[in-house]
């Protein structure tokens, strides 16, 4: 979920769309894990909600599908720092 509805992150998805992608998620516990490692992620679906009242949710809400062979990596949080800079 990506909660700003912007014209820059949309050409963005558009470009994920026509390529398999890996992406690194940090979780409420702190854990980073590597989704699509060996296989690559395909966005599979999406929809954009803009709402209608002050307190509505704005954002994107997106589907990855893949098919790895072992579960999830994890990543260690230097490796991580690196992508968020």
């Amino acid at each position: 979920i990506y909660n700003q509805l912007q014209a820059s992150f949309r050409n963005e998805l558009q470009n994920y769309a026509q390529a398999r992608v890996q992406i690194a998620v940090k979780d409420r516990n702190g854990n980073i894990w590597l989704l699509g490692y060996l296989r690559g992620l395909d966005l599979s679906a999406g929809e954009s909600d803009s709402g209608t009242a002050d307190g509505d949710r704005s954002g994107y809400s997106l589907t990855w599908t893949g098919m790895e062979i072992a579960p999830i990596a994890s990543m260690s949080s230097a490796n991580y720092a690196l992508l968020i800079q």
